[in-house]
């Protein structure tokens, strides 16, 4: 019985938790302690850098991605998928007020941009914003 018992209790060490697994395939972007320094041309845009990579994260394996994007001097946020790097065809996941609302959508293509649009043009903000990406 004991032996039968360590069996168990052995495999059920080996084999990672559901919740575990869950929470190595996640990715959090947190530019909410650190804001990020965000440039807009003269148009008023500017693609969001989250990480010293980039403006482009690369959502392969992911399932779904929640964003919130705090105070700005912009009036509208676009959430962008699908290619973007070079060559680009991609699609709005929420082209609409930047106006604090965590939105969440599933993932539907290989990479993700946030742009800000309706600054000042040529003006320079700090932003608060994070990413979270799920499987």
């Amino acid at each position: 019985m004991r032996k039968i018992a360590l069996s168990c209790l052995i495999l059920a060490l080996a084999i990672p938790s559901r919740a575990f697994a869950q929470l190595a395939t996640t990715k959090f972007y947190n530019l909410v302690d650190t804001p990020v320094a965000v440039t807009f041309n003269a148009s008023g845009q500017a693609q969001i850098k989250v990480s010293p990579a980039g403006a482009v994260i690369n959502v392969t394996g992911f399932r779904r991605v929640s964003v919130q994007v705090g105070s700005t001097h912009a009036t509208n946020l676009r959430i962008q998928i699908g290619k973007i790097s070079g060559t680009t065809l991609s699609s709005y996941l929420y082209n609409g007020p930047a106006n604090q609302q965590i939105r969440t959508y599933e993932i539907v293509g290989p990479e993700l941009v946030l742009v800000l649009s309706g600054a000042p043009a040529n003006s320079t903000d700090h932003v608060q914003l994070w990413v979270y990406l799920t499987t």
